[in-house]
């Protein structure tokens, strides 16, 4: 028995509007049990504004450890704090889980 995967590949910057698919095949082994991979995020330090820039000129810590110092252009606005919370994360989050699967470890 074989089992199918169909995928629809995303678009990459500078190609057409053309949709692509990849289907793969598999001969499947009944003592093999793939399932999508389970992924969960962690939202915290974006309630923690010590963790991203609100003000331009402000100077905060980079996930490296370092400092940078915030601009107009790269300061975490409420809406777009809502944005991630509640569209990028979760379209991301899906994304990767409808395409990964894992084999689940015992014990």
């Amino acid at each position: 028995m074989f089992s199918t995967g169909v995928v629809r590949e995303l678009p990459r910057k500078g190609q057409s509007g053309v949709q692509a698919y990849t289907v793969a095949t598999q001969k499947k082994n009944e003592n093999e049990r793939w399932e999508l991979i389970r992924i969960e995020a962690f939202t915290e330090d974006l309630e923690d504004k010590s963790r991203y820039c609100t003000t331009s000129g402000e100077q905060v810590m980079n996930f490296k450890g370092g400092t940078a110092i915030c601009n107009d252009d790269n300061l975490l606005t409420d809406k777009k704090k809502e944005t991630l919370i509640k569209e990028v994360i979760p379209a991301a989050i899906k994304l990767h889980r409808d395409r990964l699967l894992v084999k689940p470890q015992e014990g």
